[in-house]
């Protein structure tokens, strides 16, 4: 599908004065990713692939060889794929989260944008970054500037190519982790399966120096480093604080959430954090398992992984992120009945 060659709608701006509710009408991710085993991380660190699946709960992570721009343009055509070109052609602000942005300028979502072709020509854009937790925090922005009246149709994506930030062997406690993908996500003020009701962002900047980038020693590049069981301790910590009194708020107990989509960082911390807030392990499905901790784009992932298996939409999600920063976000979207 060649989107560059796309017309773009204009459509007039007292369209979106009417929207108020806010929806996710459709999720695409990178389908063309290769995937890295544990063996194959295990040949350049001192890890046995079976103690880094027993630690993690990772058997492989995506892989991306390409350029990072052709990586979110992935995930957009496959987005194009499920909403239809003609829902894209009406995207009037694009949000990018990406922890590692392919250049200090221009802004990556500038490089997305370009890539957009006519799609993309005259439509506001920028950069967020919020680490793990981006795509809560694009989605809270998203909502408020389409349920202020400014903007009707607004296009999120994450793109989070990790492998370049690696090194198995001055960082092997991230090299076992981290996986590249792209996500895709079109927000609107019309309709969608899934409506936004709320969300939360928070940080706890005493907490920065968790994770950390460095020079690699072996030819200079930042490799990214982190204190994995203080990482560990505080998401926890975090998260099975924050989450009850959001979902009280909202007038939500947690046991009327059908889908708890968690970042996947780490299966132990996920697994540690359900039995915490009581969590049946059915309501809270894994992508961590084949794509590694992809950052930012493992919630959207998640999610949409989980709606392809068809079947009734979940009436209730909890979306819930921590981060470095550290960061945090947590969103409850419900099922749209009129959708």
């Amino acid at each position: 599908m060649n989107l560059r060659s796309a017309k773009k709608i204009k459509h007039p701006t007292s369209s979106h004065t009417l929207a108020r509710r806010v929806y996710i009408r459709s999720i695409g991710w990178n389908r063309q990713v290769s995937f890295c085993s544990n063996q194959e991380v295990c040949e350049k660190t001192a890890h046995r692939a079976e103690t880094i699946e027993e630690l993690t709960g990772i058997r492989t992570r995506s892989r991306w060889m390409g350029d990072p721009i052709d990586l979110a343009m992935g995930a957009i055509v496959d987005l194009s794929k499920k909403a239809g070109p003609e829902l894209l052609s009406r995207i009037d602000l694009i949000i990018v989260s990406a922890s590692a942005p392919v250049l200090p300028l221009p802004q990556t979502a500038a490089l997305i944008s370009q890539g957009l072709g006519a799609l993309g020509r005259g439509v506001p854009v920028f950069d967020l970054q919020a680490s793990c937790s981006g795509y809560i925090y694009a989605l809270t922005v998203a909502h408020s500037m389409i349920h202020s009246g400014g903007y009707g149709n607004i296009l999120i994506v994450t793109l989070e190519k990790k492998s370049r930030q690696l090194c198995p062997i001055h960082g092997p406690e991230t090299a076992i982790l981290f996986g590249d993908m792209a996500t895709a996500t079109l927000v609107s003020g019309v309709t969608g399966p899934l409506r936004m009701e709320g969300s939360h962002i928070g940080a706890k900047g005493e907490l920065a120096s968790m994770i950390y980038r460095e020079p690699d020693p072996c030819n200079g590049a930042p490799i990214l480093r982190m204190d994995g069981g203080r990482v560990y301790r505080e998401a926890i910590r975090t998260l099975g604080k924050e989450i009850p009194p959001f979902l009280e708020n909202l007038g939500t107990p947690i046991p009327e959430i059908d889908l708890f989509v968690f970042h996947q960082a780490n299966g132990r911390l996920i697994d540690s954090l359900g039995k915490r807030l009581g969590l049946d392990r059915e309501k809270v499905p894994l992508s961590l398992d084949s794509f590694g901790n992809t950052s930012s784009s493992s919630i959207p992932l998640t999610l949409a992984l989980h709606l392809e298996k068809g079947g009734e939409i979940p009436r209730k999600v909890l979306l819930g992120a921590f981060g470095g920063g550290a960061t945090f976000g947590l969103a409850l979207l419900t099922r749209n009945q009129l959708h």
